[in-house]
């Protein structure tokens, strides 16, 4: 960590990571080598994540992703690939049904869904006035667990059971 004052220069090095959920291995990086030529790249994270997963095409495995790298798109090529995505969404995302973006007229702890053949939006609101948008290609319908008390996706309790692989290893 950097802590920078208004007469300083900070350098440092970004790194991609693909990290597994049960034991934090890292099992594949790449280096941010910045912008090329000075161009905004687009689709960024949709690129990264194919770079980071290609060795394990074809081979069943899930892929969870913060709303950086999140999209249908990703979502649409895994399948291609065999596998399946579990992540948060940015708001911003035009596939995201209006509805499902305010939490200001819901209960806490509500959940709306929507569906496609192959994938399942969900928009859950964990406090009042919060959304939380998730996208999963590999939860077809619209269950909860159990009697839990902030009744809880299974595609919310995936994604939070999965995603810290990257910062534990951070």
């Amino acid at each position: 960590m950097s802590i920078l004052s208004q007469n300083q220069e900070s350098f440092g090095i970004k790194l991609w990571v693909a990290a597994k959920a049960k034991n934090f291995y890292a099992c594949n990086m790449q280096v941010y080598t910045g912008k090329s030529v000075g161009v905004r790249e687009k689709k960024q994270g949709l690129q990264v994540v194919k770079d980071m997963v290609c060795h394990v095409y074809g081979i069943r495995r899930g892929v969870t992703a913060d709303n950086f790298f999140t999209s249908c798109e990703l979502a649409n090529f895994l399948l291609t690939q065999i596998m399946r995505v579990v992540g948060t969404l940015r708001k911003n995302k035009p596939e995201i049904p209006a509805l499902f973006l305010s939490g200001k007229q819901r209960d806490v702890h509500s959940s709306i869904f929507d569906f496609t053949s192959d994938l399942t939006l969900v928009s859950y609101v964990p406090v009042r006035n919060k959304t939380v948008i998730l996208l999963s290609s590999q939860h077809h319908d619209n269950t909860c667990m159990g009697e839990e008390k902030d009744h809880k996706t299974e595609i919310m309790t995936q994604y939070k059971a999965t995603k810290s692989g990257v910062d534990i290893l951070d």
